[in-house]
């Protein structure tokens, strides 16, 4: 069986993670009202971290495999590359003021943990849209064919965290 190409692993990672999106946001539409409940908390939490268990190695499977060959064409510290990158900080940066919130309870600022995990949910909703309509298109024009066949390969042997 031929293996998926790489963009076609990581796009099928982006449509795994889409609802869960959906699901975060619409848990904390629920703290309009600017407090949150237990269950409410726990819900967040849980949805927190399925996100948490699909992001965190996309992102490090996108930066170590990925990104690297594409620095022949595209630089790092400019375009595509860099806003990639700079979102993923953003993301991860989010992603532990969401855990740190959640982690002090429902007497915790609900209305803030509203306004992080719906920006949360918005930039990597966009960041999504940039990666499968900008980015993987180029990379799947500029990479050669060996590069291609490596990176596809590498992707799911990559599952360590850290």
């Amino acid at each position: 069986m031929q293996t998926p190409s790489a963009t076609k692993q990581l796009g099928d990672e982006h449509r795994r993670v889409w609802p869960l999106l959906d699901d975060l946001a619409s848990i904390v539409d629920s703290l309009r009202s600017g407090s949150a409940d237990e269950g409410s908390v726990r819900r967040c939490a849980e949805a927190v971290r399925k996100i948490e268990d699909e992001l965190d190695i996309h992102l490090l499977r996108e930066e170590k495999i990925l990104f690297p060959p594409l620095e022949a064409f595209l630089p790092r510290d400019s375009g595509p590359l860099a806003v990639m990158l700079a979102e993923h900080d953003d993301l991860r940066r989010d992603e532990a003021k969401m855990k740190e919130l959640l982690a002090a309870g429902p007497g915790s600022s609900a209305a803030q943990l509203r306004e992080v995990a719906l920006r949360f949910v918005g930039v990597l909703k966009a960041h999504i849209q940039k990666e499968d309509n900008i980015l993987f298109p180029m990379a799947e024009m500029h990479l050669s064919a060996s590069d291609k066949e490596r990176i596809a390969r590498e992707l799911p042997e990559f599952t360590q965290v850290g």
